[in-house]
This record gives structure tokens, sequence and C-alpha cells, in this order.
């Protein structure tokens, strides 16, 4: 028998894919006072996929287990919903917009599969799996669902329009953790100023048509973990009573009910200059990040019954620093146009 099969074989496999998906997006908004604005998002996202294969007799694989047919089929669905207020109000030379909501995500994933080998015939494809004649045929399920849900708040300052201010805070619960350590709360601040405004900057205005300071610090979490706040447990063989062997319940992952955020911490500095009308743009940023109570799927002494179990690492920290500086240029602004662009990063 061939070890390698012939490319021209695998034109007779038959693989069918049928993929699916139903977006729907609605909002209601309200005006009940003037500069106040309410919202209402929600949306739906389904998926559908299935997927049938039958490699056949006349394939190495297939001659190999006799043909072997296979049937997956997935079915998400996740939901959205926003609720927002938002605020804005001119008054003299401030200028205020505060914005307030609400979030939840929840998503839902379920898939079944099934297969067999040893066919007597390649004729059924994959449309008759119990005419198979293996010695185990394999069938699987599973179905999984998560939730996020975010209070935040954001209001955004300016003085003339050219000293900024922007105050950020969001808290984040997420179903992956143990009630106890759910929720993450993440603050962030910003501020701007643009001194090409100034008085003492209009001789340079003709060479200098924008420039920008600006500097901000703030804290994102991370929670892309998998459901691993406790244990889970899962079918198992291999116990064997007598002479038979039979399916058992274990536990397959150790959990971790003090799971809680990953959190990072970074501050950011950049400059924003335009000349000549701006047909000659640079920006640089400078930018260092802290990740602190990093998840980690951590060994563990293989005597527990597992070899890893996840977990914050509260005595590390990862740090990410570096550098961008982007130059663009408007060469030719004419019916001929030429623009031309570099940056670099050093990380």
């Amino acid at each position: 028998m061939a070890q390698y099969p012939n490319p021209i074989s695998l034109l007779e496999v038959t693989d069918k894919t049928t993929s699916d998906r139903v977006l729907v997006n609605g909002y209601l908004q309200a005006e009940p006072i003037k500069g106040l604005t309410l919202k209402a998002n929600l949306g739906v996202d389904r998926r559908y996929d299935k997927n049938k294969s039958y490699v056949p007799n006349t394939t190495v694989a297939g001659a190999a287990k006799g043909g072997i047919a296979n049937i997956l089929q997935r079915d998400n669905i996740d939901y959205l919903m926003e609720l927002t207020a938002n605020y804005t109000k001119d008054f003299g030379n401030h200028s205020l917009t505060a914005l307030v909501g609400y979030s939840y995500q929840q998503f839902n994933q379920e898939s079944v599969y099934a297969g067999n080998e040893d066919f007597s015939t390649d004729g059924f494809l994959y449309n008759n799996l119990q005419a198979g004649a293996g010695t185990k045929p394999y069938v699987n399920s599973s179905a999984r669902k998560s939730a996020l849900g975010s209070y935040f708040a954001r209001a955004n300052y300016s003085y003339l329009g050219k000293y900024l201010l922007t105050v950020t805070v969001r808290a984040d619960g997420e179903s992956n953790f143990h009630p106890d350590y759910r929720w993450g709360y993440f603050p962030s601040v910003s501020a701007g100023w643009r001194f090409s405004d100034e008085d003492f900057m209009k001789p340079l205005s003709s060479i200098l048509s924008n420039g920008k300071l600006r500097a901000s610090y703030g804290q994102t979490g991370n929670s892309n973990i998998g459901n691993y706040m406790t244990d889970s447990y899962g079918v198992v063989s291999g116990w064997v009573f007598g002479n038979d062997g039979y399916m058992g319940t274990a536990i397959t992952k150790r959990g971790n009910k003090k799971l809680t955020w990953e959190t990072t911490s970074e501050f950011n500095i950049g400059l924003d200059l335009g000349f000549f009308n701006s047909r000659l743009n640079v920006i640089a940023n400078y930018y260092n990040s802290i990740s602190t109570d990093i998840l980690y799927n951590a060994p563990i002494s293989a005597i527990s019954g597992f070899t890893s179990s996840t977990t914050n690492m509260t005595d590390a920290k990862i740090r990410n620093r570096g550098f961008d500086l982007q130059i663009d240029a408007r060469l030719l602004t004419g019916k001929v146009k030429w623009n031309v662009s570099t940056n670099i990063s050093i990380n």
C-alpha cells in the first residue's frame, strides 16, 4: 500500500461546508432636553456552520480506515445591549461633553460532532453514519456560555479649544471569574495643549500650522482565560472492574476561584507638529506600559494529578516601552498628487 497519497486521489474526497450568518442591529434615540441624548442599542449576531466530509476507500487515508465520514455542526448566538446618556454643553470659552453608560454582551455556543468508519461502500458518503462498522464510532457535543458587563463614564473638557482634558473610568465584570473577583476597575486620564493657538506662536503661524502636546495615563484589563474559575469535569475512560472497561467522570482541569483581571497600566506622551498648512506632519510618541497580575497557565506538581493551573502571577511584571515617529509629506497637491510617508518604531 502506498505511504503517500496521489494528489489526484484527493479530488475524490467530499468536503462540504455550509455557513449562514445573520446580523441584526437597531437603536432608539431620544433628546428629552437640549444637549442630552439618550440612546439604546441592541444587536444579535447569529452564526451557523455545518461541515460534512467523506474520505473514500480510493485514497490512502480512506483505505486504511475503510472510508471515513464526519459531520460537525456549530451554532453561535451573541447578544449586545448598550445604554448611554450623552450630554454636551458650551458655555463661554468652555466646552463639556459627558457620557455615562452600561453595556452587556452574552456569548452562546453549541456544537455537535459525529463520525464513523469502515463502510462497505463509498456510496453513502456522510449520509448514513450508522452503516459504518467502526469498533468505536465517535460522537461529541459541547455548550458554552459567557457574559461581559460594563459600566463606564467619560468626560471631555475643552477651554478655548486649546486646553483639553479627558477623564474615563470603567467597571468591567466577566463571568469567567468567581463572583467575589469578577469586577475590575480601570481609570484613565489624558490632557492636551494646542500650543500653536497661543498668541506667542502667531509670528510662526505661516510655518507651524499645528502644534499639540499630549499625555495620558490609564489602565486596561484582560480576562481572556476561558472558563477556569472552577474545576472542570469530563468523561474519561480506562476504569476497569473485573474484565470490563467503564467510562467515568473526573476532574479534567484544575480551577482557581481567586482568579481576577490582569491589569496593564500605560503612560503615553506625544507631540504632533504640522508645517506649511499641514503639508508636512510629524507625529512622535513615547509609551511605557506595565502589566501586573498576569494570567498564566502555570505548571504544578504532577502529584496533584494535573500538570498546570491558571493563576495570577502577582510576583511578576511585564514591561513594554518604545518610541514611534511618523513623518507625512504632501509634496504635490495639484492635478498630480504625490504623498510621502515614513515611520520608525523602537520597542
